[in-house]
């Protein structure tokens, strides 16, 4: 088995190079989920050194003043680093090893510098990553962690696209106003994904307790935490053409988290039917000024 995946690296076909690259993609998509664990449980300094968890130790260890279980959750963290690490080498071996026509033939370029983007943007991380520990949580460079992971990313999403594609001049598929629209709403999400790190390392999530957090004059500002969606259910199939509005109607609220934690049914209805297209439960949490 380790001779096959072997010779699949250092002597890729087209169809081996699509599978490392989208090994690429979903290791670095894990990283993130991980570090969201880690900030979320604010488990961010279970291990309180680094590159050892510890002074004392290399591997998870108990902290004083810190529950065992942050420390498993960082650590695992790290530990998840070294898989990233090695998939990423594998995949930069693959691209440069990779020669579409053959034996003798000419290596991509564009598939050789997506692949370097993924073991240099783990070595940033590693040292992004050191310095947010020993800088004990710097939001600003927590917010620079994420934004990092997210571009190797990226990055592993366009080889992975690129290794389908061959080598002949690009042709348009769409018309100009929706690529335009389509680089809109790279531009929106770009801009949501750095104000979300900027939320998040303000508010009671910025990755452990008692840490820096952005000084936003938030003084008279209420604030609301999105938790996400519970008990989704699409009910009627919407017909084109059809108009639809959301009704929304509050049915619990309770304190939690130093705020008041409210949950609303969203009933999404379709014009001239009685069934509703979707009712979805919305959980947020709304901090007063």
């Amino acid at each position: 088995m380790a001779r096959r995946w072997a010779a699949a690296v250092w002597d890729p076909t087209p169809v081996s190079m699509r599978r490392i690259a989208l090994a690429g993609v979903i290791s670095s998509t894990v990283i993130i989920v991980t570090g969201a664990a880690v900030r979320l449980s604010k488990s961010g300094l279970g291990c309180p050194d680094w590159p050892q968890c510890t002074r004392s130790s290399l591997v998870a260890a108990p902290t004083r003043g810190d529950p065992m279980f942050h420390t498993w959750i960082e650590f695992g963290n790290r530990m998840v680093t070294v898989v990233v690490t090695v998939v990423a080498v594998a995949v930069l071996i693959a691209a440069w090893r990779f020669r579409p026509g053959g034996p003798g033939a000419r290596r991509r370029p564009d598939l050789v510098w997506l692949a370097v983007v993924q073991p240099a943007g783990v070595v940033a991380q590693i040292v992004v990553g050191g310095i947010v520990v020993l800088t004990n949580l710097n939001p600003a460079l927590v917010s620079l962690h994420f934004v990092v992971s997210v571009a190797v990313v990226a990055a592993a999403v366009a080889l992975h696209v690129r290794c389908t594609e061959g080598t002949a001049p690009a042709r348009s598929l769409v018309r100009p106003d929706l690529r335009l629209l389509g680089y809109g709403v790279v531009a929106v999400v770009a801009v949501m994904l750095a104000a979300g790190t900027v939320v998040t390392g303000t508010g009671p999530l910025a990755g452990a307790g008692d840490v820096p957090r952005y000084h936003l004059p938030l003084e008279g500002v209420t604030r609301a935490l999105n938790y996400g969606s519970d008990k989704v259910r699409f009910i009627n199939m919407v017909r084109v053409g059809k108009r639809v509005r959301m009704r929304q109607k509050l049915i619990g609220a309770e304190p939690k988290s130093g705020g008041m934690q409210l949950k609303n049914e969203c009933t999404i209805e379709i014009e001239g039917e009685e069934k509703p297209a979707c009712i979805a439960e919305t959980i947020s949490i709304v901090y007063g000024g």
